[in-house]
């Protein structure tokens, strides 16, 4: 009866200790950190490319209609027809310039 006891107290024993090998699926390997659960509406967020819309500059100092072009990768020639400019050499401070199809989350200043 002693031995039966013995054997089950180091196979318990043993067994409490080999459980914490066992590694968590959600747990990377390299950082220990744990894996963010991703929703589908955010899986499918990161996959989808954000629409081209257009955004509305105002023109600062210093600025010309080719600067603000090259600035936002468009050609000038779009500015000019889009905004039914002229003459592209007379944009006044706080113009506002409509940029075609510009995919960006926030304006950046120059």
């Amino acid at each position: 009866m002693k031995l039966i006891l013995l054997f089950l107290v180091v196979f318990m024993a043993v067994a409490c200790s080999s459980e914490k090998d066992i590694p968590d699926p959600h747990q990377s390997a390299y950082t220990g950190e744990y894996a963010k659960e991703n929703t589908t509406a955010e899986s499918i967020e990161a996959i989808e490319p954000k629409e081209p819309k257009p955004i509305i500059h105002v023109v600062k100092n210093g600025e010309s209609l080719s600067l603000i072009a090259k600035h936002y990768g468009v050609d000038i020639k779009e500015l000019i027809k889009l905004n039914n400019i002229s003459n592209p050499d007379l944009i006044v401070i706080g113009q506002e310039i409509i940029v075609p199809g510009v995919v960006e989350e926030e304006e950046e200043s120059f």
